[in-house]
């Protein structure tokens, strides 16, 4: 795969086949970072006093909030003798300028989604929840580390969405409640199937590699098609994942798929033009940038 958030629907269907599977040279989905802050947003809806998830979100994104008004702040409950969220919702200590400023952007943000979750659906909680905490601002500045991230948050979005179309009366709690299941019972195995990005694939081969995701904006990334250079690198590493295979090579697109919160429908990538397998414009046509 060329990003890693696409790994999200073979994490999930190979687990519900049992189908042993491993991220190479990087986390499962439910695994990282930015999905288990995430996810922490969500726990303190279903249980503000969790104490765990509320350290781990109170700053993300940055809010000037640092580890001495962290302090300042659970010596107030301490001696008050309430919850550290009881004290961040209610009267706080003296703290700075920014601090406060950053703690009543917190504690806003809280309580939208708290106002989402007690008297709207799971599914229009999903909708809101990257906007309403700011992260599709956070990673907005394109860089494609910061573009997998968000794309990650967008695909647990749509999870969650999926999770309540399929149980109408599902309860955020229910989907937490799969989400603990899932990271308690992921397991390596040697005999499994591997799942990669491409830089991660470097230097590895396999009998049988899938190459997914070969759409116009996908793989290329959009960018790239701005930049011959940056359009070079991404024919480069495409040439990469296909040099990983020893004896059988797939090459597959999606008619259509979600993409930072909206399903679109794509266009093959023109790499398959390259490489004669569709009748397509090329990349190596500088007509293709109008096609």
């Amino acid at each position: 795969m060329r990003i890693n958030a696409t790994s999200r629907n073979f994490e999930e269907q190979f687990r519900a086949l049992n189908i042993p599977h491993i991220i190479w040279g990087g986390f499962k989905f439910y695994e990282r970072a930015e999905i288990k802050s995430a996810i922490n947003y969500l726990r303190l809806l279903v249980n503000p006093r969790d104490e765990t998830a509320l350290l781990d979100v109170i700053n993300w994104p940055r809010r000037g909030i640092g580890d001495g008004t962290v302090q300042k702040l659970r010596d107030a409950a301490k001696a008050a003798g309430c919850t550290l969220y009881e004290v961040v919702m209610g009267t706080t200590p003296p703290l700075s300028t920014k601090a406060s400023e950053g703690l009543r952007e917190f504690v806003a943000a809280i309580n939208n989604l708290r106002e989402m979750h007690e008297n709207f659906s799971l599914h229009d909680l999903a909708s809101s929840f990257i906007s309403t905490i700011g992260l599709d601002q956070m990673y907005k500045d394109g860089k494609e580390e910061d573009t997998s991230r968000l794309e990650n948050l967008y695909q647990l979005e749509q999870a969650i969405k999926t999770y309540a179309a399929e149980n109408p009366n599902a309860k955020l709690s229910d989907y937490l409640q799969t989400v603990s299941l899932v990271q308690d019972t992921d397991s390596e195995n040697s005999d499994a199937v591997v799942i990669s990005t491409v830089h991660s694939a470097k230097g590895l081969e396999f009998d049988t590699v899938f190459i997914i995701g070969l759409e116009d904006g996908m793989f290329p990334l959009n960018r790239a098609k701005q930049s011959p250079a940056e359009l070079e690198e991404e024919r480069r590493l495409l040439y990469v994942a296909i040099t990983r295979a020893r004896r059988n090579l797939y090459l597959s697109h999606a008619a259509s798929r979600f993409f930072q919160g909206t399903r679109l429908y794509t266009r093959p990538s023109g790499f398959l033009a390259d490489c004669g397998l569709l009748l397509l414009p090329s990349y190596s046509n500088d007509d293709y940038y109008d096609y």
